[in-house]
């Protein structure tokens, strides 16, 4: 199930962010809708979480082991989300291939580190451009 954090997952987010090595601090700022997040669970565990960073642009964070979970929550968040946004993945991250295949283009790489661009626009005047006979 897809869904924003809700109070009542304090103790499965706090085991979800131990074991991913993720600050459980976050859980607060999720709550109170400071940053936007939204998460994956099966079973009443979570096994992923997408959430946007805002320092000088939005940085979109995912965390999970699963390709098709990662495909999900890209998916709720296109449907939420109508800014740009930016992702730094590490070289040796698989996430990268998702991000590209799922629209977000490398805009530069320093080091080991890629940084990814998204535009919500482009994506629709792909669309938007089909002749139709």
């Amino acid at each position: 199930m897809l869904r924003k954090l809700k109070s009542k997952d304090k103790s499965n987010f706090n085991h979800f962010a131990l074991e991913n090595n993720i600050s459980k601090y976050l859980f607060l700022d999720f709550i109170k809708q400071k940053k936007l997040a939204f998460i994956s669970e099966e079973n009443d565990i979570i096994n992923g979480l997408l959430f946007i960073e805002k320092t000088d642009d939005n940085y979109l964070q995912i965390v999970t082991k699963s390709k098709k979970v990662a495909n999900n929550l890209l998916k709720i968040l296109f449907w939420n989300w109508s800014k740009e946004i930016y992702s730094k993945i590490e070289v040796s991250n698989k996430l990268g291939f998702i991000l590209k295949e799922n629209g977000f283009r490398i805009v530069s790489k320093s080091g080991s580190i890629f940084l990814l661009h998204y535009n919500p626009q482009n994506k629709r005047k792909h669309y938007g451009n089909r002749k139709h006979r």
